[in-house]
């Protein structure tokens, strides 16, 4: 106890006493030094020095005896315009003991509030080399042995132009001790700084980040060499450790470091990271523990850049999204970066393997490349699962919902970076590997579909995807797919690449009124057909079942093309309505409002009832399923064409259909009512017959229908003519008069006129129905009656050849080539028609041989008036 009080006695009374002797000397020998020193710097230093009023004091720098230079401003050693230094006060300090004794050794300078602007310039000239050597100066008793240098509040900036290097620090504190005089020495180093900027060819390192720093280095002047011993720079209470050693040599410096930093937080080396490749990082936060060793070896100079080697690891490791539940947890890698052999960005590759992560409960592997900097080129692999939960959740897409399954994967991907950040660029991207999905589901909104059960395997080759074993259902409908998807990322994310597929679809039971069924269509809906001319597919389709409201059909088959923006199929079957169907057909949607719809359907043994039920009776309503029966057998051709929005151009409509109906049957059809009606018969309400064929045709908005003749139970006729799409008729019908007379109709045609006989001498009745097909107009055919007549007026003047070769032969007495009798034409009528009817009795040819000749030519030449 009396020791520690001794000691303190002493060192006050040493203290006194130094103190006193200060202010005697400063008192005493003020203007003596001020003038010496002064003379003493000019000679010894490089640069000249402006200040204000000088003064000695030994109070702020005790226990040095200090020269005090307010408002100081040194020029640079270049003559650069920008002064190397420009501070409040600048402080000399001498070794006190020695003062007393005559000798000045400036041994410390102490710089406050201001700038020091160290520089080097283009030619490898710094502005800075203020000292002259001791060899150079004169000898006296002052002498520079510069040992420690102290910075408080100074703006620090260096600036090499060879290496485009800037940096700017603010220095609240630093100490430098080392002897500065000799050509070899040692510098310690601690600060607290405040590093503003440090740029680098444009790109700036370090921005606003506070630094401690502690470092020991070794200074060579002789051969300018600068050795880091030991310590760093804690940043952001991250520790940089830094050794080895930097040169300079002509117009650059030779470079040989090491720069490491152990269980750093990788979220605060995020901050460090030069803004722009922090850009890379925006909306995403990481945690974790990184490691990292730099080596840093070669010349570096305004041609040249050294090479460089970063070897690092990261331990339990997350990765995050901002604003979404995307997570990489526990991650775990380790990485390494070279600058190649030519040190520099194009040779430059990152390495980081052994990835090793969680997202979600599944495990995540794989491995990053990137190469060439210039234009980074990514390679990549990744092997793991995901739940299609967890991926919904990073797209946050509200139209999927009620997600289930798993995806499993095992892809390598390759592309160029500015590739994967461009949606339009994306399809130059190649991958390859496999994508395993396992009983995924899921819902849309706004849809009563449910997806469930999906399983099925993508095979990738480049851009190129092979489907296998794709199989689930949609709601009620089944499907299972296998093929190949060529070109499938260009055609995704392009706007000119073309997809090409070529695939079997199978399926037991597809209903399209599920699939096709949109909860938001209203009633008016319209429908759009788009072929896009970037899919070239060829598909093999079989079904089991389908069906689409009231349609229905089995056993389908058939074979899809789409090229050109053009759908073709060449051997579609099915099965439907009894019978069975064949078709081929091309949709041609080059133009899309102008879509042209060719087929050649051939159908056989339909049943008719159904055909018109399941077709919802070709959306009119004028003949019906409640109208027929019968099975139908028919050859369809037809050319249409079509808006976007399947409106059809029905006066471009053309077609052809040959059509055999057996056993067929017409009920209640309104046209056949209607003759009924005008006929006063009630037979044709339900009509059977065998077999009806024809040819019809369609046309100009026309359905034109050749003659034909209808053999039924109820009558016999023959009909043509043509049935408009407004469902106006024009029908020339004949009807036997017998067949009339037969069906009570006789009161009906007692006193008609336009009735002719047909080849078999039996009277026809021709008629016209016109109008609406639901309530037509009928009225006599004279133009058919006077076509026939012309017809028949041929074959009569044939016979009267005859006729006057046998009045001749009879005037000379001559016989006539057939002896027998000729019996006369008779048509027994009922009493109530008319005797006078244009088809008059013929008499015996005996009494009058011109009289019948003479009749049908005066009615010949009546229609023609």
């Amino acid at each position: 106890m009396q020791l520690a009080k001794n000691i303190v006695v002493w060192g006050l009374l040493t203290f006194l006493v130094l103190f006193v002797a200060g202010l005697g000397f400063v008192k005493l020998h003020e203007d003596e030094v001020k003038n010496m020193v002064l003379e003493q710097l000019n000679e010894q230093l490089n640069t000249e020095i402006k200040a204000g009023e000088i003064s000695l004091t030994i109070f702020e720098q005790f226990p040095y005896v200090s020269l005090k230079l307010p408002n100081v401003v040194a020029k640079s050693t270049n003559d650069d315009e920008v002064p190397l230094l420009k501070v409040e006060d600048l402080f000399f300090n001498f070794n006190l003991l020695e003062a007393i004794q005559g000798k000045y050794t400036l041994t410390e300078v102490s710089i406050r509030n201001g700038e020091l602007n160290l520089a080097i310039d283009g030619n490898g000239t710094p502005n800075y080399l203020i000292l002259k050597k001791v060899s150079d100066s004169i000898k006296t008793s002052f002498t520079i042995n510069l040992e420690n240098l102290v910075l408080e509040n100074i703006r620090l900036t260096y600036k090499d132009e060879q290496l485009k290097q800037d940096f700017l620090f603010d220095i609240e504190q630093a100490n430098f001790k080392g002897r500065f005089t000799n050509l070899e020495y040692d510098i310690d180093l601690k600060s607290n700084t405040r590093i503003e900027h440090f740029k680098i060819d444009k790109i700036n390192y370090i921005t606003e980040q506070q630094a401690a720093i502690h470092a020991r280095f070794h200074v060579n002047d002789k051969d300018k060499t600068y050795q880091f011993r030991e310590g760093g720079v804690n940043i952001q209470n991250v520790q940089f450790d830094i050794t080895g050693i930097v040169k300079r040599v002509y117009k650059g410096h030779f470079i040989d470091i090491s720069i490491n930093s152990h269980e750093a937080n990788v979220q605060t080396l995020n901050g460090l990271l030069p803004q722009d490749y922090r850009s890379y990082l925006e909306g995403t936060t990481s945690e974790g523990i990184l490691s990292f060793e730099m080596e840093i070896k070669g010349n570096l100079s305004r041609e040249k850049d050294p090479s460089v080697n970063i070897t690092f690891t990261m331990k339990d490791g997350t990765i995050s999204i901002e604003g979404q539940s995307f997570n990489l947890d526990n991650m775990n890698f380790t990485g390494k970066f070279e600058n190649g052999d030519n040190h520099s960005l194009s040779t430059s590759t990152l390495k980081i393997e052994q990835i090793n992560t969680k997202f979600g409960d599944k495990s995540i592997t794989g491995n990053l490349m990137i190469r060439d900097f210039s234009n980074p080129q990514i390679e990549s692999t990744l092997n793991g699962s995901i739940t299609m939960e967890k991926l919904l959740e990073y797209f946050e897409d509200p139209a999927i919902l009620n997600t289930i399954g798993t995806l499993n994967f095992n892809l390598r991907t390759q592309g160029l970076l500015k590739d994967f950040k461009s949606k339009t660029s994306l399809g130059n991207i190649k991958i390859d590997g496999e994508l395993n999905i396992e009983v995924v589901g899921f819902e849309m909104q706004n849809s009563s579909l449910v997806f469930n059960n999906i399983n099925g395997q993508f095979i990738f080759n480049g851009n190129d995807v092979a489907v296998l074993g794709l199989k689930g259902n949609i709601s009620n409908s089944d499907f299972s797919l296998d093929g190949n998807f060529k070109n499938v990322l260009p055609f995704l994310f392009s706007a000119d690449a073309t997809l090409i597929l070529d695939a079997k679809v199978r399926a037991k039971k597809i209903d399209l009124n599920e699939l096709l069924l949109d909860d938001k269509m209203s009633s008016d809906t319209l429908y759009n057909i788009t072929i896009t001319p970037k899919l070239n597919c060829n598909i093999y389709v079989e079904c089991d079942q389908m069906k689409f409201r009231n349609f229905k059909a089995r056993n389908i088959s058939g074979n899809f093309v789409v090229e050109r923006q053009q759908l073709a199929t060449e051997n579609l079957e099915f099965s439907s309505m009894d019978g069975k169907y064949f078709l081929k057909g091309n949709i041609d949607a080059t133009d899309p409002d102008n879509i042209i719809i060719t087929t050649n359907a051939f159908c056989k043994e339909v049943d008719i009832n159904q055909l018109f039920y399941q077709c919802e009776n070709f959306g009119q309503g004028v003949m019906t399923d409640n109208n027929l029966k019968g099975k139908v057998t028919s050859d369809i051709s037809l050319y249409s064409t079509w808006t976007s929005d399947l409106s059809s151009k029905l006066d471009e409509v053309i077609a052809t259909c040959d059509i055999i109906i057996d056993d067929g049957e017409l009920i209640n059809f309104e046209p056949m009512m209607a003759l009924s009606k005008y006929l006063n018969i009630s037979d044709l309400k339900n009509i059977k017959f065998s077999t009806l064929e024809n040819a019809l045709e369609i046309k100009d908005q026309k359905i034109y229908i050749p003659e034909m003749e209808v053999r039924t139970n109820a009558i016999n006729l023959k009909i043509s003519g043509y049935h408009t799409f407004d469902n106006k008729v024009n029908y020339n019908l004949q009807i036997k008069l017998s067949e009339i007379l037969s069906k009570k109709a006789k009161n009906k045609f007692k006193d008609i006129g336009e009735i002719e006989k047909d080849e078999g001498g039996k009277a026809t009745l021709y008629l016209v129905m016109t109008g609406d097909a639901e309530d037509p107009d009928f009225r006599y055919d004279k133009k058919s009656v006077k076509d026939k007549l012309k017809k028949d007026f041929k074959k009569e003047r044939m016979e009267l050849g005859s006729v006057f070769r046998d009045e001749i032969n009879k005037l000379l007495n001559k016989p006539t080539v057939d002896n027998k009798e000729v019996k006369p034409v008779e048509i027994e009528w009922n009493e109530s028609i008319d005797t006078t009817s244009t088809m008059d009795s013929v008499k015996d040819q005996n009494d009058e041989p011109f009289k019948n000749f003479k009749q049908k030519l005066k009615e010949f030449d009546d229609d023609d008036e």
